[in-house]
């Protein structure tokens, strides 16, 4: 069984504009504000409400434009994303409309590209964050889109240009820069993808000192640099350091944000991960339930990273032999991607494959088989090469060869097998 491991790794950069102008209650700079406050503490439903008041009190055109630039963020974090596309492309043309506001509009167009991204139109989001480069220039906020086109070419498979690129933005911030350490911090998860473990672990490292000397030992970023490192000794099989470092993550999360925040159970669902590995599966389920319920409180029951717990969910009841459950956890992931990302969308490859093992165990062949020709085709639009859907491929194909149709069989174990060497070969 395939598992998605919910890592708080890739940093992505969008922007909140909050206005400098005297907060009061009657203006709309006051709730702009508060709700932008609310936003990046996680307090959405706060922000949601303190946005919409903005709006309502009818501000001049620089300001409604950056408090539909914040509520768009806000709708995306909620996987809201036919609610966030609309405001995001009116910020990006009141900004452009307005005469010295180009930079503003090019951030709008940065976030509307990371909204494209997220939804798996990857060429669309590459072209907006290339119109947004193209105005900012040499502004320094252009490191920023340089970093999501770095997270672009990740997700789709190109680690070695977005590594250039995560590099090229290192150099164009100053040494010390506090936006750095995101950077860093995925550069070292790149390092990690390649076997560099030594390079990453030093990444991380730095990266830790850099807040530790800033923000001190109970920052959450600091929390969260402790987990990656956790899930980087838990990839080198070095369990116990693992576990050191992912349950001081959760204890400083727990005290910063308290036990009911997303990056809470995203610590919790990587402690998941590691009993996962070690075949702990009454603590892992115990944990992916957990972090399940938070995501579900935190985002609501339809949302992407609910999908994701209950695709581990699956993952632990397929191991401990509950069919019924792990088809019950993945078939309500898939309705969840399908609505939220598309029925097209590449995160959905995993999803599938996960299922179509399922329904192969539980003697259903030609629905498993319709499943794998699904995830096949999806997987073949996205360039999907990662080790997860290799594997996938090779239950396919025997799939294949148990319903003797040897020649597909044969046309997909290769594929399998091609995709292996050119892997090696990066």
């Amino acid at each position: 069984m395939t598992r998605r491991i919910l890592i708080a790794t890739i940093f992505a950069a969008p922007a909140i504009f909050a206005s400098a102008a005297p907060a009061k209650e009657r203006d709309g700079n006051f709730w702009n504000r508060r709700g932008a406050a609310a936003a990046e503490q996680g307090r959405l439903a706060e922000a949601e409400a303190d946005l919409k008041k903005a709006l309502s009190l009818e501000p001049a055109d620089a300001e409604a434009a950056a408090i539909l630039n914040n509520l768009a963020g806000v709708y995306r974090q909620q996987a809201r994303w036919a609610d966030a596309e609309p405001l995001y492309r009116q910020a990006a043309a009141r900004f452009a409309a307005i005469p010295g506001r180009e930079r503003n509009a090019a951030i709008a167009l940065n976030n509307l590209g990371l909204l494209h991204m997220r939804t798996g139109r990857y060429a669309s989001a590459a072209e907006l964050y290339r119109k947004a480069l193209d105005i900012l220039r040499t502004d320094p906020e252009a490191a920023t889109v340089l970093h999501n086109m770095a997270d672009l070419a990740y997700t789709q498979g190109s680690p070695g240009e977005a590594e250039a690129l995560y590099r090229k933005v290192l150099a164009l911030r100053p040494p010390g820069d506090p936006q750095s350490i995101g950077t860093v911090m995925n550069l070292a998860l790149i390092r990690k993808h390649l076997g560099a473990y030594d390079e990453a672990e030093r990444l991380y490292r730095n990266a830790a000192t850099a807040v530790l000397s800033r923000s001190g030992e109970k920052s959450p970023q600091y929390a969260l640099i402790l987990n990656n490192l956790g899930m980087l000794y838990s990839e080198q099989g070095r369990f116990r350091d693992a576990r050191r470092q992912i349950g001081r993550a959760i204890s400083i999360l727990a005290a910063s944000d308290g036990t009911a925040h997303p990056d809470y159970a995203a610590a919790l669902a990587n402690l998941a991960a590691l009993e996962t590995y070690r075949k702990r599966w009454a603590q892992a389920e115990a944990l992916w339930i957990r972090a399940l319920q938070i995501d579900e409180a935190s985002f609501g029951p339809a949302h992407p990273r609910v999908a994701e717990d209950l695709n581990n969910l699956g993952s632990v009841y397929a191991a401990t032999r509950r069919p019924a459950d792990a088809e019950r956890a993945l078939r309500r992931s898939l309705a969840i991607e399908e609505k939220a990302l598309g029925e097209n969308h590449p995160g959905l490859a995993v999803t599938l494959g996960n299922l179509a093992q399922i329904c192969r165990g539980r003697n259903r062949p030609e629905e498993a088989l319709a499943l794998y020709q699904r995830m096949a085709a999806i997987a073949t639009k996205s360039g999907d090469d990662s080790a997860g859907l290799r594997r996938q491929l090779r239950e396919y194909a025997q799939l294949l060869h148990s319903m003797e149709r040897f020649a597909e069989a044969e046309q997909v174990r290769l594929r399998a097998v091609s995709m292996e060497v050119k892997r090696s070969l990066k």
